[in-house]
């Protein structure tokens, strides 16, 4: 028997089956939790059902879940039902990306599903994380028509949405971005896929002051067990960071980035150099009591992929360990993860000779890389603290007038007060 999800594609499985799987689909793809045991359910349910079975795989052989094994859960993927073509697309794409590892190793498989499935949103999310991994300009280009063609095929639906304000921010397109957000909102007002492009309005607005009140009020209303809620209180604490409230950020800090997952991981460090570079916190120090440099080795010693890398070397930084941080560049320099020779290389080296006292050679290391950032992926929020050390290091080396232009750039986009204390000095 089959059955339709909410976006029309045929499911070759029965009705109770296909409705758990539509709430394994609203959870994963608005990234709430209970995803995974959301999938557990579906796939005790049907073992035969291919499309949950191939999910799996991919959550265990690329995402490295430890309750669903790649290649057993591809083995059951291939033998179970696979009616239509789009399931046998998915199930493919799958399958070539548990057989690479790397989820940017498997990105023409993704697209190519896509071009089949367009209304599948979920293939569409792991043809995007594997895009933005790649450090491939050309593929991330390749998003956003991508994005629109589904928005074409299944309408308003606040995950769409969500990657539609994303992209628009990130463009400088501020007002289409609201209007992504409050749409998405307004369709599911306790869900990130529209706080998420809001937060980063008011940030690239540089109205902190609303931008926090907003955060405050709206987080506890959320999700509070949610993975991708902690990034939404990174947000806040940014926001935070800016009017000068560090009582605030700091317990945000140790409340709600270091107790979490590895996801978290680079909200963390970037909030914790923040600090060191603003001068809240001492350099070399953690206020918190988790200890960082084990939430750093599993990054530190098989790197992946290029954004994931550089924030470790961003914790090793703000742990004063110079030691680790050439170690790091030495290895990422013989991998084979994308941008790991380019950026994540160059970065840790950087951020050694900054620990070390050669600010000369960390401003030159980091002016050599600085055009090639936005490969690294994730935000421009995000990417900005890369920036910041730029704009520090150049400060102490004397270089005021090269700190002054990009301080200057970064003004006349947005206010933001720590950019006017920096300009100043």
């Amino acid at each position: 028997m089959s059955a339709a999800d909410d976006h029309g594609n045929l499911l070759s499985t029965d009705a109770s089956t296909a409705a758990l799987w539509r709430e394994f689909c609203l959870r994963f793809q608005r990234q709430r939790s209970g995803a995974e045991d959301a999938l557990r359910e579906v796939v005790a349910a049907d073992p035969d059902f291919g499309i949950a079975r191939a999910t799996a795989a991919v959550l265990g052989g690329c995402f490295g879940h430890p309750d669903f094994d790649g290649t057993s859960e591809i083995g059951a993927a291939r033998a179970g039902l696979a009616e239509h073509e789009w399931e046998r697309s998915y199930v493919d794409a799958a399958t070539a990306a548990v057989d690479r590892g790397p989820l940017w190793a498997s990105v023409d498989n993704w697209f190519a599903h896509h071009d089949t499935c367009p209304a599948d949103v979920n293939g569409l999310f792991f043809a995007l994380i594997g895009a933005t991994r790649s450090v491939d300009g050309s593929r991330v280009d390749e998003v956003e028509r991508r994005i629109r063609r589904t928005y074409d095929e299944i309408g308003d639906e606040p995950v769409v949405l969500g990657l539609l304000g994303m992209g628009a921010q990130e463009r400088g397109e501020l007002d289409a971005a609201e209007q992504f957000a409050i749409r998405a909102l307004e369709m599911d007002p306790t869900g990130s896929d529209g706080a998420h492009p809001l937060a980063h309005v008011y940030f690239e607005r540089g109205d902190h002051a609303a931008g926090a009140a907003w955060l405050d009020d709206w987080l506890p209303t959320t999700d509070g067990a949610a993975d991708f809620t902690t990034h939404l209180y990174w947000h806040a604490a940014l926001h935070h960071l800016e009017l000068g409230d560090i009582d605030h950020v700091l317990a945000t800090y140790g409340d709600r980035l270091c107790g979490a997952g590895p996801r978290s991981l680079p909200d963390r460090v970037s909030l914790l150099w923040r600090l060191q570079l603003h001068g809240a916190v001492e350099v070399a120090s953690d206020p918190s009591e988790i200890a960082l440099d084990d939430a750093l080795t599993p990054g530190a010693e098989a790197i992946p992929f290029a954004f994931a890398g550089a924030h470790v070397a961003l914790g090793f930084a703000s742990l004063g360990d110079a030691d680790s941080l050439r170690r790091l560049a030495h290895d990422a320099a013989s991998s084979e993860t994308p941008g790991a020779i380019s950026l994540v290389a160059p970065i840790a080296r950087a951020l050694a000779d900054r620990i070390d006292g050669n600010f000369v050679s960390a401003a030159s290391r980091l002016l050599a890389i600085e055009q090639e950032l936005p490969l690294l992926g994730g935000s421009h929020a995000q990417r900005e603290v890369f920036e910041d050390t730029l704009i520090d290091t150049l400060i102490r080396v004397g270089r005021g007038e090269d700190a002054a232009v990009r301080l200057h750039a970064r003004l006349q986009r947005r206010p933001s007060r720590l950019d006017e204390l920096r300009a100043r000095r």
